[in-house]
């Protein structure tokens, strides 16, 4: 659990925890250190009020194996309102890698990304 603090720490320090560029929304990916694992945290901020589809995939593969998620979510959102595209809870293992992407839509168009990755 330390090392996992400690890479999450180095990854803000970096700026790795994303953040994507300018749009009429923004999507955003947090991961926060919890008991054994970690709760990666997808988010959508709407610069524009509007109607967005968002995604968060997940994929994440060790020596336990391979997994992948996928989670979505339809948003109407004022200028300025921010809201959860999804919260997932993992468990995490020293030498498993870890790649989260959230996008944001609108009208089917990706209109904002961000991605992380990386190896705990």
């Amino acid at each position: 659990m330390r090392r996992l603090i400690m890479v999450l720490a180095g990854l803000m320090a970096a700026g790795q925890l994303a953040h994507a560029d300018e749009g009429p929304a923004l999507a955003a990916v947090s991961i926060e250190p919890g008991d054994g694992g970690v709760t990666i945290v997808g988010r959508a901020t709407a610069l524009e009020g509007g109607r967005y589809e968002a995604r968060m995939v997940i994929e994440k593969s060790g020596t336990s194996g391979r997994t992948s998620t996928r989670q979505g979510a339809h948003l109407d959102l004022a200028a300025g309102e921010s809201a959860d595209v999804a919260r997932v809870g993992l468990s995490l293992q020293a030498g498993d890698s870890l790649a989260v992407t959230v996008e944001v839509m609108e009208d089917g168009a990706v209109v904002s990304r961000a991605t992380t990755q990386t190896t705990y």
